[in-house]
């Protein structure tokens, strides 16, 4: 809470159940100026069947006075609390405690200090230090469900109060204001119609505090010797505590406030009973100025002595430690760290709400993206299959006008489909040669040849380099290939006689005629000529070869032959 005082004006209220009391202060330049004071009085509450009518009652009345305050102007609104059930009392804590740990110790203090009936329930409580020496404090404590109703009274006649200090931090305030005097001991007392609240100074310092719930409303309205009597009995028997546990000999001044303070017949008999020189009524004008709400009072200052602690309230405002004694600014902090705790506790589910109300929007975002990426994929394909449509009507077109062009027709296309592809690619040819070769028979070379690379020199090295050493054409030894080759018909084998039969050339010349196309090419050795004629035979078979255009052996040793084979391919 802010604790800065501006320049303004503020209304006071001061609320028991006989009357409510406004007292309109003004502070400008640091001035305090008294400007008025208004009263409603309540009907008794024995004259209303239940609480809830009287309350009703008060409301009513909190609205009419209000009709008569400068609510427009108002800067604050500031109301004094009193209440029964309103304990304050002095601690001193030891000097060893930290002072982070001061506030944590004294609510565990206030709430020894609450009534049996309200142990179990929340509660509020405000704290003033008062000596700065020591860790001596003024503690006051109320069930919070108490200080919510008063306040829920105030809302209901439409004020929306800033703060709200009990009596015992008021009281405090108005000794600070009477800055000489310092007796010592000095006491103020609060004289109401049903509480009386007494607080004693020694040396400037509050000492004792006490809360008598007696006051002069049970007096009656003439009260008699004997009734004065026996009220100022309470009055001096907290004096005789006092001075028991303080040691001190006597109160030095008694200062009287308060609706009370104000009945005829009361000033004269205190000052008589407490001695003329120690007991009188406060005096408003040693700290403000009082003259203009005493102009409409007969400027008597007498007569502002109920008003007296409801404007304690206004100089209790304006202490830099104000924010340890409101009550109401105290409440809203505890309001506010409750509403924190119960978002803390509801974050994690908001954050799964969150996350999950993302992954919704993320998954309908690309579930959008997807839609219209398929809705361009189907349009796509429409496209294509437009194309390929016409694509099939171009071939159509094309394979009618080829028919056309050539006059064949599709079954003559079918018969004739064979002879317009290549035939034998080398994977193929190469996969017949293995499954037409026999054993003991192997390859050194395989080639496909065109008719113009054929040449019979060409032929004739290929089987006449390095492949057997053992041949000499210069005469002696075993001759050329070719005479190799001459047996006579009784030792050739059948399937040698068979290919010949075939027209194969043995002699190895030239070709047999002059061809164009593609020929194949095998060199290699082998264990024998029927080795080599079964071989041939396989190609022939195999339709790999159409006809054999060379056809070459040579014996290398008594166990191999190398051998040249070249035959037209189809």
């Amino acid at each position: 809470m802010n604790n800065k005082v501006a320049d303004g004006i503020y209304i006071t209220f001061d609320l028991d159940t006989h009357s409510i009391k406004t007292a309109v202060v003004e502070l400008k330049d640091g001035i305090n100026r008294l400007l008025s004071v208004e009263e409603e009085l309540f009907k008794p509450s024995a004259d209303f069947p239940n609480e809830v009518e009287f309350r009703e009652h008060q409301v009513q009345t909190l609205k009419s006075l209000l009709q008569r305050l400068p609510l427009q102007t108002c800067l604050m609104k500031i109301a004094l609390f009193e209440n029964r059930e309103l304990q304050s009392k002095i601690i001193e804590l030891p000097r060893e405690i930290r002072p982070e740990k001061v506030e944590e110790i004294l609510g565990w203090e206030a709430k020894k200090l609450l009534s049996p009936n309200f142990r179990t329930e929340q509660f509020v409580f405000g704290y003033k230090r008062l000596v700065p020496t020591a860790l001596v404090f003024i503690v006051s404590v109320i069930p919070r469900g108490i200080l919510e109703r008063e306040n829920d009274l105030f809302k209901a006649a439409g004020i929306q109060l800033d703060a709200f200090y009990p009596e015992v931090f008021t009281t405090i305030s108005i000794k600070e204001k009477l800055s000489d005097l310092k007796v010592p001991a000095l006491s103020i007392i609060n004289v109401g119609l049903s509480d009386t609240h007494i607080q004693i100074f020694s040396s400037g310092e509050l000492k004792f505090f006490r809360n008598i719930p007696s006051g002069l409303g049970e007096l009656g309205d003439r009260p008699e010797g004997t009734d004065w009597e026996s009220y100022m009995q309470k009055i001096r028997f907290s004096f005789d505590y006092f001075r028991a546990v303080t040691k001190l000999g006597q109160i030095d001044d008694i200062l009287f406030m308060g609706t009370g303070a104000f009945r005829e017949g009361f000033l004269a008999y205190a000052i008589d009973y407490f001695f003329p020189s120690r007991a009188a009524p406060l005096d408003f004008s040693l700290f403000m100025d009082i003259s203009p709400a005493a102009s409409h009072l007969g400027n008597d200052p007498t007569r502002l002595l109920p008003f007296l602690p409801g404007v304690g309230s206004f100089f209790t405002h304006t202490d830099p430690i104000s924010p340890k004694t409101n009550l109401f600014g105290r409440l809203q902090e505890q309001k506010n760290s409750e509403r924190w705790e119960q978002l803390s506790l509801k974050i994690p589910y908001w954050a799964g709400a969150f996350n999950f109300a993302l992954a919704v929007v993320i998954i309908l975002f690309w579930r959008g993206l997807l839609v219209t990426e398929l809705g361009e994929a189907a349009n796509d394909l429409r496209v294509s299959l437009r194309e390929l449509e016409a694509d099939k009507a171009s071939i159509a077109n094309l394979e009618s006008q080829k028919r056309k062009d050539f006059g064949f027709s599709r079954g003559e296309l079918t018969i004739l489909q064979p002879l317009l592809k290549d035939h034998f690619p080398g994977w193929e040819v190469l996969l017949k040669l293995i499954k037409s070769q026999p054993e003991r028979l192997t390859f050194h070379s395989i080639r496909i040849q065109e008719q113009a690379e054929l040449t019979g020199d060409e032929t004739d090295l290929e089987l006449d380099s390095e492949q057997n050493p053992e041949s000499n054409t210069e005469g002696g030894g075993k001759g050329s290939a070719e005479n190799q080759l001459e047996e006579p018909d009784s030792q050739k084998s059948p399937a040698e006689k068979e290919i010949e039969d075939k027209n194969l050339d043995f002699s190895g010349d030239k070709p047999i005629e002059s061809l164009l196309g593609k020929f194949l090419v095998v060199q290699g050795n082998c264990s024998s000529k029927e080795v080599f004629s079964e071989f041939a035979e396989k190609l022939l078979k195999s339709n790999l070869i159409r006809r054999f255009v060379l056809l070459k052996s040579k014996r290398k040793s008594e166990t191999e032959i190398t051998f040249l084979l070249k035959g037209e391919m189809p």
